[in-house]
């Protein structure tokens, strides 16, 4: 081990002041010299030297030695983590030979049991053969056993015959003569067909050999482990995958695969896409919105790759929702904003972030407001400001870009016409807050039962913002027709004239023509 520090923080450099008197005042220091001289000596010996104060001098001094102290401080930090280093090498050196033993190991000892299968493989089929050969050969030598046998037999009867008397002797020879007939004319099978030698024996070492090939001072590496995916780490278009080894394995590049999960299948004929890296992360672009996908990876190196990783299923972040801009509600106190998901797949929730338009009072914070499950939120707000609103889709990717951001203003409140309401003599523009009278007017047709159009009364209702308390409006109208304007119930008769009963109140004006 070695001990480290900062020189310039365990020493100082200083010089021990001492008296002075009045000799030592009259110092001053020869540059060219390098030494202390006196004041009156310089005319003389150092008259063309350069020549300094002693005090400018001394500090020039411990200048340079700072320096120099500084200049040793880094060179001993340098050594030092060279020495670390070394250290760090050498434990490595150990590690690596125990690696490369137990890989040596591994091999010979496989190399070896492959050579001692083939070789009881092969005593085996020998075994076998000659086996073979001997029950051959014993067959042959019991058949000419058994010839021997009658061959000695008959003659040995002959031999008998011969001394018999003449009578005897010729009514054995005629049955004699039968028999030894057909013995003679059997085939006796002298020609041995079973040879003694055995065949060349050509012995396959072609996977012993590619054992020998596929003997490698590096292992092949251990599958790797890729993560589950890290929250709000993916956009909507990318996600960042990583992975890590258990083992120290020396790993050359890494390929990543992965495939888009369709109705919660994974890897069911999709089409799979790869990609080579070097490092244990990878940012994955070009993707679909708010989609799974399926990702698992294997290692490589000069020795072969490694199984593959256990599979891990990542989801990119949505696309921004669009905010219905027409059917914004707000009133002094409070908005309610509607929106399209934008996403084909469900997401697990919205915000709403709110930003005070700036103004000198203003602080320009933005707020937010988390976890709406559906495409529609009402948001408390201050009255008299203006606010600016948009919203983020969330799934377990991360959030999704802003969406296009919309203007609210609380000094009033703003709703759009209910056209499902509307006279048929009316007709709402495409703004959705501006209403036209037809200049034909055609005679309303009989109402539907439960019909929710105004029948009697030429009129249209607003979707008034669902807030409780006093509520302001200001309505623009041609100051030369005759309107109405007032408030009623949802379920005000479509079929009479508003005022006409207690579910609602309206102020009438009439134009009066001046002629």
């Amino acid at each position: 081990e070695y001990a480290h520090g900062r020189a310039s923080e365990e020493y100082e450099c200083y010089v021990i002041p001492e008296e002075e008197d009045e000799d030592e005042a009259a110092l001053v220091f020869c540059v060219t010299c390098k030494a202390p001289v006196r004041a009156l000596e310089v005319s003389d010996e150092h008259g063309e030297h350069e020549v300094t104060a002693l005090d400018k001098a001394l500090e020039s001094a411990k200048d340079e030695v700072h320096k120099n102290m500084f200049k040793l401080e880094k060179q001993i930090l340098e050594m030092e983590n060279f020495a670390n280093h070394l250290e760090e090498v050498f434990i490595t050196v150990e590690e690596n030979f125990g690696r490369q033993e137990q890989n040596f190991e591994s091999h010979y000892n496989e190399i070896l049991e492959t050579l001692a299968q083939k070789y009881e493989e092969k005593i085996q089929a020998l075994g076998e053969k000659k086996k073979a050969k001997l029950e051959a050969l014993y067959g042959q030598l019991v058949g000419c056993g058994e010839n021997l046998d009658t061959c000695k037999e008959l003659m040995e009867t002959i031999e008998e015959m011969c001394h018999e008397e003449k009578v005897d002797f010729i009514k054995d020879a005629v049955a004699m003569a039968d028999r030894l007939g057909k013995f003679l004319n059997t085939d006796t099978d002298v020609e041995i067909t079973t040879q003694p030698d055995f065949e060349d024996q050509t012995l396959d070492f072609s996977d012993v050999e590619q054992l020998m090939c596929s003997l490698h001072t590096l292992p092949a590496p251990s599958a790797p482990v890729i993560n589950p995916q890290a929250p709000n780490s993916a956009t909507g278009s990318s996600v960042r995958v990583c992975w890590s080894l258990y083992s120290d394995d020396t790993v050359e590049s890494y390929q990543l695969s992965y495939r888009p999960v369709r109705d919660s299948a994974p890897g069911k004929d999709q089409a799979v896409f790869t990609m080579t890296v070097k490092e244990t992360y990878c940012s994955v672009t070009n993707l679909v919105p708010n989609t799974q996908y399926e990702f698992w990876v294997t290692a490589q190196n000069k020795a072969g790759s490694s199984p593959t990783s256990e599979r891990a299923v990542y989801m990119t972040a949505p696309s921004p929702p669009i905010i219905k801009s027409k059917e914004i509600q707000s009133c002094e106190e409070a908005a309610l904003i509607c929106w399209d998901s934008g996403n084909l797949n469900p997401v697990d929730s919205y915000t709403v972030e709110l930003t005070q338009v700036e103004t000198p009072e203003a602080s320009g914070v933005t707020e937010s407001v988390v976890g709406i499950p559906a495409c529609e939120s009402l948001v408390q707000l201050q009255p008299r400001q203006s606010y600016t609103m948009s919203v983020r889709a969330l799934n377990m990717g991360g959030p999704s870009a802003r969406s296009d951001p919309v203007t609210v203003h609380t000094t009033g409140s703003r709703f759009p016409l209910n056209q499902h309401t509307c006279h048929p003599w009316l007709t709402v523009a495409d703004d959705g807050f501006t209403v036209v009278r037809s200049e034909r007017e055609t005679p309303p047709k009989e109402p539907l039962p439960g019909n929710t159009r105004f029948s009697r009364c030429v009129a249209i209702m607003g979707n008034l913002i669902p807030v409780r308390g006093r509520h302001y409006w200001e309505v623009e109208v041609d100051e030369r027709a005759d309107y109405t304007v007032g408030v009623a119930f949802d379920d005000v008769p479509k079929e009479e004239d508003l005022g006409a009963n207690r579910l609602s109140w309206c102020m009438r004006h009439r134009f009066a023509s001046s002629r």
